[in-house]
């Protein structure tokens, strides 16, 4: 788990029939490209770490072990911050348990100043779990992540004592996870992972795994956001994570509680300034034109609507705004808005005096997350490698590439070739991959009509008609549905 920074943690499962001894083990995520210093050059003594207090290289503790199928929980904080979030204690901390790679430097912090800041970058970084027996002249790799993108990757190809390894470019990478979510292998398989000719400590190649498909992002079960505010709106008493986003009234309450503002004839002279809500952005409407106001429209989850007025600013002109209101941004966005509640025909409307007074909450994505990548120039749909149980709630992920100016379209066929039902039909301006494994954007396995297909083998299809050059792109993979048995 990369975020939050107090939720950073690590679980390493032994999926072996033996007990494993940890002794001499590292894991780090202290890659610096840049000035050449990677985790592999330990052994020489020099250059083998960034030096940054915000990476770490650190070695377990003696006699550490991980039994059969057992995990080990490593909390990249203190156990203090592990158990704020999850509610147990972890097998190890990083700040209270963990050793320095080399005796006498020190690799994990430069102080407990920096127990509270976050260590695994939100956007892309790499975490290497390694092996080195403190006198032969290479390390081993266990286990190889990397997230975001490639900038973080390590290619040992070259390097003395070393087989090659991926080329960076090559290397596999999931997209960066947010708050409410983590990681987690769809089964101990390393997919696409070479066996043979490797670094690894089996002799396998841990850089060339297919991580986008042998990794998946899921909701995680033990975040719980809310205010701890008492007084707040979104007061949640079982949060065990505070966003610091605290609102003043719902949209419903400020119905409920102000409604005798709008009954017949209305009163058009309530004035409440310092009034904050929130709710999901809905419309948007420019009509200083005519010489009216610019109108975000956003509605709490029950229904209630309240009307955003803008006079003394442009939101298009906000790069962050403006994305929240873009027609053609399928992302749905939770903003809080504070302003001067008033009445105007009869309506609620919150005057919003400046930019700094809409404020991102959360959004919601369900298209799936978008990762833009000018370099492709084909299509290719890459379906998660499993059978789904759609009887079961269960859904499937999937992701797709394309090029740039291009019309997607992703539609489901059976074996026959009969159309079942349409998952996407879009137009993206700039090429790259669209991850669809969260806020419900995977297949429920049902047809066009909403009724659940028959179990069997379907054929997930993309098409991408390129407006620039005209071509056509094709791309297709095979998906099962089966059936819950008795």
């Amino acid at each position: 788990m990369i975020t939050p920074t107090k939720a950073e943690m690590v679980a390493i499962v032994n999926p072996t029939s033996a007990i494993v001894d940890l002794s001499d083990y590292y894991i780090t995520d202290a890659v610096d490209t840049s000035g050449d210093k990677y985790y592999y050059n330990l052994p020489s003594g020099s250059d083998y770490w960034s030096g940054s207090s915000l990476d770490f290289i650190a070695r377990f503790p003696e006699n550490t072990t991980i039994g059969s199928g057992d995990t080990l929980f490593l909390s990249l904080h203190t156990k203090e911050m592990f158990e704020e979030v999850y509610s147990f204690s972890p097998d190890l901390s990083l700040f209270e348990d963990m050793l320095d790679a080399e005796e006498g430097e020190t690799t994990i912090s430069y102080g407990s100043n920096f127990q509270s800041i976050p260590l695994l970058h939100d956007d892309q970084e790499c975490l290497i779990l390694f092996q080195w027996d403190g006198s032969t002249e290479v390390v081993r790799d266990v286990d190889y992540f990397l997230w975001g993108d490639n900038s973080n990757s390590v290619d040992k190809t070259g390097a003395e004592g070393y087989n090659p390894d991926t080329p960076v470019e090559e290397q596999s990478f999931i997209y960066a996870h947010g708050e409410d979510s983590t990681y987690v292998r769809i089964s101990a398989e390393e997919i696409g992972e070479n066996t043979t000719g490797g670094n690894g400590i089996t002799g396998h190649n841990e850089t060339s795994e297919n991580l986008s498909e042998s990794w998946q992002v899921i909701l995680s079960p033990h975040i719980v956001y809310g205010c701890l505010n008492e007084s707040a709106a979104n007061y949640n008493p079982d949060a065990n994570t505070d966003d610091g986003k605290c609102f003043d009234l719902t949209i419903q309450q400020i119905y409920s509680e102000y409604e005798d503002e709008i009954t017949v004839p209305c009163d058009e002279g309530l004035s409440i300034s310092g009034t904050t809500t929130m709710g999901l952005v809905v419309s948007y409407q420019d009509k200083s034109s005519s010489g009216g106001p610019k109108i975000i429209t956003i509605e709490d989850d029950n229904g209630y609507q309240l009307d955003a007025v803008i006079w003394e600013w442009n939101p298009m002109s906000s790069e962050t705004i403006s994305q929240y209101v873009d027609h053609y941004n399928p992302t749905e966005y939770y903003v809080l808005i504070e302003g001067t509640l008033g009445v105007y025909n009869c309506s609620f409307q919150l005057e919003v005096a400046g930019e700094d007074d809409i404020i991102y909450y959360s959004e919601y994505s369900p298209q799936g997350n978008f990762i833009q990548d000018t370099s492709i120039v084909e299509v290719k749909i890459s379906p998660a490698p499993f059978v789904i149980i759609p009887s079961m709630g269960e859904r499937l992920d999937y992701s797709y590439s394309f090029p740039d100016d291009s019309r997607v379209i992703v539609r489901i066929f059976d074996l026959g070739g009969r159309f079942v039902t349409t998952l996407v039909d879009s137009y993206f301006k700039d090429g790259g991959s669209v991850m669809r494994d969260t806020d419900n954007s995977e297949w429920d396995g049902r047809d066009h009509l909403g009724q659940i297909v028959s179990p069997g083998t379907y054929i997930m299809h993309i098409e991408a008609n390129q407006f620039r050059s005209g071509k056509s792109f094709n791309d297709y993979a095979p998906v099962v549905v089966g059936v819950r048995s008795n």
